[in-house]
């Protein structure tokens, strides 16, 4: 399959929407870590028939990517790489939506439930983020 030219950086803002994912389906959900003991802090979801798409917390803002499949393994090499894919049952789950919230928090509403990325402490910019899946009975939003 010819995919479109990958778009790099799409988003860099503490509010965004992510619409043209909306109603494809997950291939791959992973997190990578350097220090696996501070947890995942980039995170990469590969929709069926698209590019990669990159996202992840910095400097009080969130960052939305799409990248081709061989940038993407350079990401992955001399990484912990977690499978949320495989680990939460996301494999073939149906993304309906995607939205940054001030925070900030990266929120993908999945067709089994909400799986939402925040920062550990909205006052420093460096704090760690922190990864949520809260299943499709209870899709409020997290606490911030």
């Amino acid at each position: 399959m010819n995919l479109p030219e990958a778009r790099g950086r799409m988003h860099q803002d503490d509010t965004f929407c992510v619409e043209d994912l909306a109603r494809t389906v997950v291939e791959r959900l992973l997190g990578v870590a350097t220090d696996l003991a501070k947890g995942p802090s980039l995170f990469m979801i590969k929709p069926v028939g698209r590019h990669w798409q990159r996202f992840f917390l910095d400097v009080g803002i969130a960052f939305w990517e799409e990248w081709p499949a061989d940038m993407i393994q350079d990401d992955l090499e001399d990484c912990d790489v977690v499978d949320y894919g495989e680990t939460l049952q996301f494999i073939g789950m149906t993304v309906q939506g995607i939205t940054c919230e001030p925070g900030p928090c990266i929120r993908i509403v999945l067709s089994s439930g909400v799986f939402c990325l925040r920062s550990a402490n909205p006052q420093d910019l460096d704090a760690a983020t922190v990864v949520e899946y809260l299943p499709s009975a209870s899709q409020e939003a997290p606490p911030k």
